[in-house]
């Protein structure tokens, strides 16, 4: 069984807008997360699920394979669970094509 770390990142934060792109120590925040999931060494595989190309172009220079997130699992209402479980899909699928 494959050790996964799935980072969710939707784009469009309430309560501090753009904070997974805003620079933290010279890097942006979702960088640090990543960062952190690597050198963890826990996992085989780092996803970030996100709605923001942005958050994704970034998360794949770090070292993360980006999922797309629909923008029906991107809402202020979305229930938590629904977005991991697409994450996790969308992730093997990729993986099983490598």
């Amino acid at each position: 069984m494959l050790k996964v770390c799935t980072v969710c990142a939707p784009g469009g934060s309430k309560g501090v807008p753009g904070k997974n792109t805003m620079i933290l120590a010279g890097k942006p925040l979702i960088v640090h997360t990543i960062d952190q999931a690597i050198e963890s060494e826990l996992f085989e595989a780092i996803a970030v699920s996100s709605d923001s190309d942005e958050i994704l172009s970034l998360s794949e220079a770090a070292g993360a394979i980006p999922i797309e997130r629909p923008a029906a699992l991107a809402t202020d209402n979305a229930a938590k669970l629904p977005p991991i479980k697409h994450c996790v899909e969308a992730l093997e699928a990729i993986l099983s094509q490598s």
